[in-house]
């Protein structure tokens, strides 16, 4: 079923704001006002996004940003999930989080794909 990949992304964001706002981590959301609807199982999407957010906060210490952006081409839309806790603290592995989910248009001959980058 198709969902708009942007309001999921405000839905799940308001639900760790609260304790990145008491933590001092500012969330910022940037998102594509074009990117088309993708198909997605909405319940799916939501936690997929939650997890990358909680582990987010959870390499992050006060006054860190986490910036959660869509994307859109031709050929399909990105969302990714940033953190700037900064590869010279070592607290966990998960310091400079990337993560992207990515789908493309199958009528362009291509197919969805979901891929992290922890570097």
């Amino acid at each position: 079923m198709p969902c708009d990949i942007n309001s999921v992304i405000r839905s799940t964001v308001d639900l760790i704001r609260q304790e990145a706002t008491d933590r001092n981590i500012e969330v910022v959301v940037l998102t594509d006002d074009h990117a088309p609807p993708i198909p997605c199982d909405l319940s799916q999407m939501k936690q997929a996004l939650l997890n990358l957010l909680i582990n987010a906060m959870d390499a992050s210490v006060a006054g860190d940003t986490i910036t959660v952006t869509t994307e859109s081409s031709p050929a399909g839309v990105t969302l990714s999930v940033r953190d700037t806790a900064g590869v010279f603290r070592q607290r966990t592995l998960n310091r400079n989080l990337q993560a992207v989910l990515y789908y493309e248009d199958p009528r362009l001959g291509a197919r969805g794909s979901r891929s992290s980058n922890g570097s």
